[in-house]
């Protein structure tokens, strides 16, 4: 097993994804996201993070998850 170190006290790209995805996954959890919404986002890719940030600035966490479940449902 291949271990990953940090070098200079940045991530090595493993870990930047992995924190990336972590941070998502808080930033959903703390807007209160369904499960539908974060599965979408960090299991299937069926969503980008960045669309689910832009909906949520332009229309509030509730109105941006009620059009993301109907994307998601077509």
């Amino acid at each position: 097993m291949k271990r990953e170190y940090y070098v200079g006290g940045e991530y090595t790209p493993t870990q930047a994804v992995i924190r990336q995805r972590t941070l998502d996954l808080r930033w959903l959890l703390d807007n209160q996201f369904e499960e539908v919404i974060l599965l979408a986002v960090m299991n299937y890719d069926m969503l980008d993070i960045d669309l689910v940030k832009s909906m949520t600035d332009r229309f509030g966490a509730a109105e941006a998850q009620i059009r993301l479940i109907e994307f998601l449902r077509d």
